[in-house]
């Protein structure tokens, strides 16, 4: 994926909020079946990014949503993004 891929991932994590208190990012290829799962099961929201690109890459928006949560007020759903020019997530 290159340079240009993990420019964009540190806007994305320079734009989360500040009052977040752990943050664990993790390949989706490292870890398969049942290891995935085993570790997936100590975090309270597992939240994932997904570059668009990878399929179309002039679309240039990521997929960002949360997979699966215990918080009740955290409810499981993706929606689409982008990075606006200043650096913020724009929902497109």
């Amino acid at each position: 994926h290159g340079y240009e891929v993990w420019r964009y991932f540190m806007r994305i994590f320079d734009s989360l909020p500040d009052d977040i208190t752990f943050v664990n990012k993790i390949s989706s290829t490292l870890y398969e079946g049942e290891t995935k799962k085993f570790m997936e099961r100590f975090h309270d929201v597992i939240m994932r990014i997904k570059w668009e690109g990878e399929l179309s890459p002039v679309s240039g928006a990521y997929w960002i949503g949360v997979e699966q949560s215990i918080i009740f007020d955290v409810k499981p759903g993706y929606a689409r993004y982008r990075i606006s020019g200043e650096g913020g997530i724009v929902k497109v």
